[in-house]
């Protein structure tokens, strides 16, 4: 997982890549553990953390054991062993949200328009 330059989080699983460009929290059974708006306050100073280290660390072998996507708006929960989710839900119109792309198969953008397959199957 890395951190992208706007606070979005490129997140590889396996050979799939989801690049998410949009508003993102991770979850715990006790609530919000971490998300895109807020964490430059907390990985602000001289022991700053990476936050895309600790989002690593968070989702690092999270199998996924369900995953809901709202077709209409692009939003999705993907819920994680070990009582985490994963949020994402599209915060603006006119630019992709997040693209998930895998291998032999088209990529999967959610925007404006809500999710859509975009091309043809990629190599």
């Amino acid at each position: 997982m890395r951190r992208r330059s706007n606070d979005g989080l490129l997140i590889e699983f396996g050979t799939a890549r989801l690049v998410v460009e949009c508003a993102w929290r991770i979850g715990g059974p006790d609530g919000v553990l971490m998300g895109r708006s807020g964490h430059q306050r907390l990985f602000a100073g001289a022991d700053a953390l990476d936050p895309a280290e600790l989002a690593a660390a968070l989702l690092v072998d999270a199998k996924v054991t369900e995953a809901r996507v709202n077709a209409r708006t692009g939003d999705v929960v993907l819920t994680l062993a070990g009582a985490r989710t994963l949020e994402i839900w599209n915060d603006a119109a006119g630019v992709d949200a997040w693209t998930l792309i895998r291998p032999g198969l088209s990529m999967v953008v959610a925007g404006a328009d809500g999710v859509r397959v975009a091309g043809p199957a990629v190599p």
